[in-house]
């Protein structure tokens, strides 16, 4: 079982049970700034624009929408000035209103656009499940993180439309000087 949080155990309000999670470890996959502003909406980009479901609406905190794929072999990709470490993805379909999901999906990634890979398990490329309703939070765990500038999440199967809000995860030490200054509203799966 995952459990999300949106807060640090240095936290006046740490204190709800999820210091339980802390004491078993103090590494959790804490998001890149998808949900929480880091991450801007400059650096989110698709190659298939949608005119009311963009690329910013792809935020895991977003309440209403969602970014949705236009077309066969759309993806959404998020750009890092330096190279990161990725762990997985936090994801769910568009909001409430919307019976959108994305059930299935690959990942490229690369420090260059034209060096991209796919991650790959031992039948090629890796495809990933994603969710089975719209509302669901699922967590999405690569093999090994991978290191990267460019990340590309491309819908294979879903429901309606490729719909998706998400947050990238990276391993975080909670007791580490980072950890301790991830914004309020970070979000952090362990």
């Amino acid at each position: 079982n995952s459990t999300i949080v949106n807060r640090t155990p240095d936290d006046d309000d740490w204190g709800n049970g999820d210091e339980e999670n802390v004491c078993q470890g103090s590494i959790a996959h804490c998001g890149l700034g998808m949900s929480d502003g880091r991450i801007l909406d400059s650096q989110i980009t698709t190659n298939a624009l949608h005119s009311t479901f963009t690329p910013a609406r792809g935020r895991f905190s977003e309440d209403l929408y969602a970014w949705v794929g236009q077309g066969s072999n759309a993806y959404l990709q998020v750009y890092f000035n330096t190279s990161v470490v990725i762990s997985g993805i936090l994801m769910k379909g568009a909001g409430a209103s919307y019976g959108y999901w994305t059930s299935s999906f690959k990942v490229q990634y690369g420090n260059f656009t034209h060096t991209m890979r796919y991650i790959e398990d031992l039948n090629g490329v890796e495809i990933f499940q994603g969710n089975t309703i719209n509302t669901e939070e699922v967590s999405v765990f690569f093999e090994e993180p991978i290191n990267s500038k460019y990340i590309r999440i491309y819908p294979l199967t879903y429901n309606s439309a490729d719909a998706l809000r998400m947050e990238l995860l990276t391993p975080t030490d909670l007791t580490s000087a980072v950890g301790r200054s991830l914004p309020s509203d970070a979000v952090c799966v362990f």
